[in-house]
């Protein structure tokens, strides 16, 4: 039962029912699935959901005074409704039980169903805007505006290069279900997820190469490549692509400034920097148009200051950290850089599939057994010498 539940919730993720902030059928499956993971009570906290947690209960703090003194509405508690619901979803995946085979299929063959229902709505019943003057249409599928659609896409992708460097799956089932985040993140016409998707393609070829180490003729290679795609679009031979026509177009738009995608909030006096001011005063744009913080790092730094971005820094290190320990340079590089790419320009912090990826690496239930190669050896932190049994009882050669 769990496991039905865990693949038909991680299948309806790109199904969006009710407009943006809603609760939608995946996230009610999800919460189904939780509640029985959370009944054999043998969750310990890792230190990434514990910083999360903290982060919850400060976003509730904060609301909580906007609404006594009157700068902000009930609505305002949405906010950290959403931080616990995704508290609980991190807590959640870092401790499914993947070395029961139930457990992997569903997770797998539901987010290639996930990706193939984002692909084909995308490409066939997908909303449609059409930009004034742009020359180019943006579909966000099932979702409810292109850029989740192709922050979905990077998720997919990070996830699958996840589980490929931890050999879950093979390197052709890796590779198709990179092709389909390709192919999601095209039609989503989004600007920020075709760099990161870019930037994961190009050295997840290295992976596909050779996962346990980052070869320099990777490096080049990726240089290489990037060349080549620059004189492309130099010489206009990338024009017909509606993702470079959009690309072609950046700084056209007010919206298109860190400025005005958040990164100018100001801070009156010293408690607003530390504390924040809010989710309904966090806001950006013209006194008629006003929109949330468009990034998913300075988006905490708005509401809850500087303690709340510190907070959420400390998870996203944690687990950067964890990949790095675990993977090396090259996961590093492939799992946590694209969706950090991503959150710069666009705020996905209540995206259940960013928490997915940051709670899949926490889970210790198939802890890849990695060695460090002599060529590995400088892209993995030292390990300790732990001298063998002989030795360690004292007994040396020449002395026995």
């Amino acid at each position: 039962m769990e496991a039905v539940l865990l693949g038909l919730g991680l299948a309806l993720l790109p199904v969006y029912t009710f407009e943006s902030g809603s609760v939608q059928f995946s996230h009610i499956i999800l919460t189904l699935f939780i509640a029985i993971r959370f009944s054999y009570r043998n969750h310990t906290l890792t230190k990434a959901s514990i910083f999360l947690i903290l982060l919850t209960i400060l976003s509730f703090t904060v609301e909580s005074l906007a609404v006594i003194i009157g700068a902000a509405s009930y609505a305002s508690f949405l906010e950290p409704t959403y931080l616990l619901y995704n508290s609980m979803i991190l807590i959640a995946f870092s401790h499914i039980p993947l070395d029961q085979k139930r457990f992997r299929v569903a997770i797998i063959t539901s987010l290639i169903v996930a990706a193939s229902i984002a692909a084909v709505y995308g490409l066939a019943y997908g909303s449609v805007q059409r930009v004034s003057g742009g020359g180019y249409e943006r579909t966000g599928g099932a979702f409810n505006n292109p850029n989740q659609l192709g922050f979905f896409g990077v998720c997919v992708a990070s996830i699958a290069a996840l589980m490929y460097m931890r050999d879950l799956i093979s390197r052709k089932l890796c590779v198709l279900m990179w092709v389909m985040s390709l192919l999601i993140v095209l039609i989503s016409v989004s600007r920020s997820s075709a760099a990161a998707i870019a930037f994961l393609l190009i050295f997840g070829m290295g992976a596909v190469l050779n996962k346990k180490r980052l070869s320099p003729v990777v490096f080049v290679a990726a240089l290489a490549g990037v060349g080549t795609l620059f004189v492309a679009f130099q010489l206009g031979l990338l024009d017909q692509l509606q993702s470079v026509a959009r690309l072609q177009q950046t700084g056209s738009s007010q919206y298109d400034s860190l400025s005005m995608r958040g990164y100018s909030i100001p801070f009156h006096n010293p408690l607003e920097f530390m504390f924040g001011v809010g989710s309904e005063k966090a806001l950006v744009g013209t006194f008629f148009t006003r929109i949330e913080v468009h990034s998913t790092w300075w988006s905490f730094m708005g509401k809850y200051g500087l303690l709340g971005f510190g907070l959420f820094v400390a998870v996203w290190l944690i687990w950067s950290r964890l990949i790095y320990k675990e993977l090396g340079l090259l996961g590093l590089l492939i799992v946590v850089v694209p969706a950090s790419i991503n959150g710069i320009t666009g705020n996905y912090s209540r995206f259940t599939a960013l928490w997915i990826l940051v709670g899949l690496p926490l889970n210790r239930s198939l802890w890849a057994a990695r060695q460090a190669t002599p060529d590995d050896r400088m892209l993995q932190p030292r390990r300790p010498f732990v001298p063998p049994p002989r030795y360690s009882q004292g007994i040396v050669p020449g002395n026995g």
